[in-house]
């Protein structure tokens, strides 16, 4: 069974796959909503409607740009505009487009945690505190499930939100890094190398055998060394009050299915109507 991971130092949390399962779904259905309004002749305030279609005779715009708005690129799927490609993920506009669409800072932590605990969101060991009391509101709220949370393969650990929530609020002196058990465990040697990578003269075999033999003490300051390297670049790993509700993502740009939505508005405006 799957599970998000809270690792500090010390210890290990766990939050059972069915609720990281209910925080995907929180981000996949707020960011289709995102995306119905957005293209949407009856958007509701903010949004821009799209514009009568009386005289197309290749049918209703928004289902035209709304299939032209997605390809692939280099194995992701990413948002097509109508000046060419970008290198926008969807999920990040998703992200930035559910976070936009978010009305209180535990939705929005819900979605973060979901989106990010698989690259490793972590949290620096001065804003544990802050990070545990949010946690604790979440779940009170009732965005975060604590019933469906629980993780009884791992009841000798910290498991379920509010044990979590406690092991995040021990002051260690560490920060708290995030992982999911489908992909990497933390720490690992892939983020302990970040940025470089490997040095070009070692196999990987050779550094499978380092790694191996490297003091778990040492893996883990390693790792985080690493992890807040990749954290200069990718600034919204790093998890702080002042980053929580940041819709920023993105490789080049910051999309949101409205800013797209009206990009294609612009663009289909300014065409010459075919009769």
């Amino acid at each position: 069974m799957s599970y998000i991971a809270f690792h500090t130092s010390e210890r290990t949390g766990y939050i059972s796959g069915r609720e990281a399962a209910g925080l995907w779904l929180r981000l996949n259905d707020s960011a289709a909503a995102a995306r119905r309004a957005a293209f949407s002749r009856t958007a509701p305030p903010g949004v821009t409607p799209w514009p009568p279609v009386t005289s197309r005779e290749e049918g209703p715009l928004p289902e035209r740009t709304l299939y032209g708005t997605v390809y692939r690129h280099y194995g992701h799927v990413c948002a097509l505009l109508p000046d060419g490609p970008c290198a926008e993920r969807l999920l990040d506009v998703d992200l930035n487009s559910a976070i936009r669409r978010a009305t209180s800072p535990s939705e929005i932590l819900a979605l973060r945690i979901a989106a990010q605990c698989e690259v490793h969101l972590f949290v620096e060991p001065e804003h544990r505190s802050w990070f545990a009391g949010e946690l604790r509101t979440a779940t009170a709220a009732g965005v975060l499930d604590e019933a469906r949370s629980r993780y009884p393969l791992k009841a000798a650990e910290p498991h379920g939100w509010a044990q979590v929530a406690d092991l995040v609020d021990e002051p260690d002196g560490g920060p708290v890094v995030l992982s999911y058990s489908v992909t990497a465990w933390f720490p690992n040697k892939e983020i302990t190398f970040r940025p470089e990578g490997p040095p070009r003269w070692a196999t990987e075999e050779h550094v499978n055998e380092v790694w191996g033999n490297t003091p778990d003490e040492q893996k883990w300051d390693e790792a985080v060394a690493g992890l807040r390297r990749k954290a200069n670049t990718s600034h919204l790993l790093r998890l702080t009050p002042t980053t929580l509700d940041r819709a920023e993502f993105g490789t080049t740009e910051s999309l949101t299915w409205a800013e797209i939505a009206n990009r294609w508005i612009l663009h289909a405006a300014a065409e010459p109507v075919t009769r």
